[in-house]
This record gives C-alpha cells, structure tokens and sequence, in this order.
C-alpha cells in the first residue's frame, strides 16, 4: 500500500456503502432507543422487562 485515498461518498460505486453503513446506524439508533427507554420505565416505574422474550418478539419484525 502506497496511498490511502479519502472515501467519495458521491462516487458510484460507494452507494452500496453508503447505504449499508447508513441501515447499520438507524437500526443501531433503534436499539439504543428502545434500551433507553426501557432503562427509564424500569427506574421511574420499578418495572422489569423479560429482554429475552421482548427479543424474540421484536426479531419477528422486519
């Protein structure tokens, strides 16, 4: 390797990149919402979620 060029996100051939890194940060975002919420049910209200089972049920959806 002599060079590391800078990434071209306008490129044509980046698209499929662009578009992969940007489904893996809004399902992440997702996540970290949901995780979130739960957290702050949990402390205010002294519930407790089954993360398991709401895992399941949450991988039946697309």
């Amino acid at each position: 390797m002599t060079e590391i060029l800078p990434f071209d996100a306008a490129a044509p051939d980046a698209a499929p990149v662009v578009q992969s890194v940007t489904e893996q940060m809004r399902a992440q975002a997702a996540e970290d919402v949901l995780t979130l919420m739960a957290q702050a049910v949990q402390a205010s209200e002294g519930l407790q979620v089954n993360q398991a089972l709401l895992e399941r049920v949450l991988a039946q959806f697309p």
